[in-house]
């Protein structure tokens, strides 16, 4: 069995799933079928698209990006990322952890100048 770390609200809205239905599919298209990973993406994209907050090219590996940079910002250590996203070497997990923050500092920087 394959034991994925998440989220306590992601687990029990999956616990759920799992004791309402019969199979292990949980994302379904509208007509009930198993999405295929380019239909995921797919459908994600179109769901994202137009919506102010969010990048039009949005991508589950964008996703999951942005997980790692969100669990840097928590606090999260690179091995407990590294252990969340599936990443072997420290370099990958760092770059992932690291960015939003570094551009936030950008901003910030570039703003202080201009208020200067």
């Amino acid at each position: 069995m394959l034991d994925i770390a998440c989220h306590t609200a992601l687990r029990n809205h999956l616990e759920q799933l799992r004791r309402s239905a019969r199979g292990v599919v949980v994302c379904t298209t509208v007509t009930g079928k198993a999405f295929t990973a380019n239909s995921l993406s797919q459908a994600i994209r179109q769901a994202l698209y137009g919506m102010k907050e969010m990048p039009n090219d949005r991508s589950i590996h964008g996703l999951r990006y942005a997980a790692g940079s969100r669990m840097e910002e928590a606090g999260c250590t690179v091995a407990e990322i590294e252990s969340v996203l599936g990443h072997s070497t420290f370099k990958m997990a760092m770059k992932y952890a690291s960015q939003r923050i570094a551009a936030r500092s950008a901003v910030e920087k570039m703003e202080g100048v201009r208020g200067a």
